[in-house]
């Protein structure tokens, strides 16, 4: 199935209740919220709002404990448009500890972890109007000493949200969902 976006007049439009998807790096279920689409005998979905997605996927998974994975970080980096060797000097490390941190031989540490996500939150906060996070939620977070097997799939939904004094589509992250038996891995930690 084709990922399509912005096609003003489909021939069959179809909301799905539940779209699982990892395309873009962190298992995400969107809730009434993506459209399965028929346009010119060609089924796709419909997914609105691309990017404030991916910024939402970001700063929500900034938010939570499990220790970031090796794609997880990569998924991050990107979406802040980063390259590696950018986010390999705001760290402080080598651009080859950064790879061995995204390619998964290696856990990041919790220093470098805490400060990326402080960076992702910064960078992207204003992106996200659907997700109210304080840098001091991230100061505070205790993050787990290991990685997760599987990681947990991120949940959201689409609503109309009060910024500014007017109302707006924005993304809302509704909760985090383990989809299949998830056991920690405590050779990644």
């Amino acid at each position: 199935m084709t990922k399509v976006e912005n096609i003003t007049s489909p021939a069959n439009e179809d909301l799905i209740p539940e779209f699982r998807d990892e395309a873009m790096g962190i298992p995400t279920i969107l809730i009434n919220s993506a459209r399965r689409v028929t346009h010119d005998g060609e089924p796709g979905v419909i997914i609105p709002d691309i990017p404030g997605l991916e910024a939402a996927i970001a700063v929500a998974r900034v938010t939570l404990p499990h220790k970031l994975s090796g794609r997880e970080i990569r998924f991050l980096r990107r979406s802040m448009g980063l390259k590696a060797v950018a986010l390999a000097k705001f760290l402080d490390v080598t651009p080859e500890t950064l790879s061995r941190w995204e390619n998964g031989p290696e856990a990041i540490s919790t220093n470098a972890e805490r400060v990326l996500r402080l960076r992702v939150l910064q960078t992207l906060k204003e992106k996200v109007i659907g997700i109210k996070v304080r840098s001091g939620d991230i100061l505070d977070l205790k993050f787990s000493p290991v990685r997760l097997a599987h990681p947990v799939a991120l949940v959201f939904t689409r609503l109309s949200v009060l910024s500014d004094e007017s109302l707006q589509e924005a993304w809302v992250f509704c909760r985090e969902s383990m989809t299949e038996t998830h056991h920690l891995d405590r050779a990644s930690a």
